[in-house]
């Protein structure tokens, strides 16, 4: 197998030539400088937390957490492959700006728990942004019995002055689809004005006002939608799977981490989804998305392994162009055909699911 990553590395390096200036280069330590894209073409890639502990004994939802040790592993991924953690309300704001920076991704974390204030801290420390969803009557909870806490409002105004963005995730964490419509209505409109109340003395000239909302339980339906948008909402996540685009803002799609999730798989299929986008590609265009490829081919080797990227079909493919490449060599192919060929290969590539 390690073999037939590097042919495929060797494939792609082989291509030749000076990168226009609309290709992103690649900085010193071999990291891609992501491109921008419009936001049209755009899959943005949100991740979805909740505690970084260990889970409790009987915990009920055991799922919910991911250690501390393994959420490192999952930053130091995303760093070691040039990406960034942003807010939700950022990653807007770049939406509705026309043009998305495909390094940034969304880092979000559900329902308040008090190791979410450790994990700010860390977060700051890396220069990441992310966004806290907050249940406004969870605050200074604490069920020792099952092991269960809650940061304080002193804690949520802390991670607010740190940088990072506080939204909305009802008052009381229940289902809202099931809920009455008046108190579903009540659940949104109120964790809005408990936040801002909060959150208004702190001097800093970003909004109080919460501008994004995270659905508890994943429980939505066409009325809680819109009262969302109504209470003036910018962007709201769903537990729905899924990459963010910009027809699905208001019930924006996640990728639940779990504390055995391998970030490299998680970038490398959001990678392939991007570079299957933007219809007919400008010539710098598809030149970027090829080096892109060939850095997470060669970065992320063998969990591409795991995946079964390379079944029966591609491992054909690899030995045939081994042949051509071979030709080449002996002057028997000339450099038009073989980058042909090559181009050929990459779109078989991008082609996988």
């Amino acid at each position: 197998m390690k073999f037939r990553i590097f042919a495929v590395v060797l494939l792609l390096v082989c291509i030749t030539g000076p990168a226009p200036d609309s290709i992103a280069k690649f900085d010193l330590n071999g990291r891609p400088l992501w491109p921008i894209v419009p936001t049209s073409e755009a899959n943005i890639l949100i991740l979805e937390y909740h505690s970084i502990s260990q889970p409790p004994q009987n915990a009920p939802f055991p799922d919910l957490y991911v250690s501390m040790d393994s959420f490192k592993k999952q930053i130091d991924t995303l760093m070691e492959l040039g990406m960034t953690g942003t807010s939700f309300i950022d990653c807007i704001y770049q939406m509705k700006a026309g043009h998305v920076n495909l390094a940034n991704i969304v880092l979000t974390f559900d329902d308040g728990y008090a190791d979410n204030y450790w994990v700010g801290q860390y977060l700051s420390s890396l220069k990441y942004s992310a966004t806290f969803f907050i249940p406004t009557a969870y605050p200074g909870r604490k069920f020792p019995a099952k092991g269960i806490f809650y940061m304080t409002w002193d804690e949520i105004r802390g991670l607010f002055k740190m940088g990072f963005e506080i939204g909305a995730h009802t008052v009381d964490h229940i289902p809202l689809a099931l809920a009455s419509e008046s108190r579903a209505d009540y659940e949104i409109k109120q964790s809005r004005k408990d936040i801002e109340q909060q959150l208004k003395e702190i001097q800093d000239p970003r909004p109080k006002t919460p501008l994004t909302f995270s659905i508890p339980l994943g429980s939505y339906n066409t009325s809680v939608i819109q009262d969302i948008e109504k209470y003036g909402f910018d962007g709201c996540v769903t537990s729905n799977p899924g990459l963010l685009t910009e027809m699905n803002l208001q019930k924006s799609p996640r990728i639940k981490i779990f504390d055995d999730t391998k970030m490299e798989d998680v970038v490398a299929r959001y990678l392939r989804t991007n570079l299957k986008q933007g219809g007919e590609l400008k010539k710098g265009d598809k030149g970027y998305r090829i080096r892109s490829l060939r850095t997470i081919l060669t970065r992320l080797g063998h969990p591409l392994e795991d995946s079964d990227f390379f079944d029966e079909k591609m491992e054909l493919e690899v030995k045939k162009y081994q042949k051509y490449f071979r030709l080449e060599e002996s002057g028997k192919l000339n450099k038009t055909t073989i980058d042909r060929i090559i181009s050929d290969f990459i779109d078989l590539v991008v082609a996988k699911p």
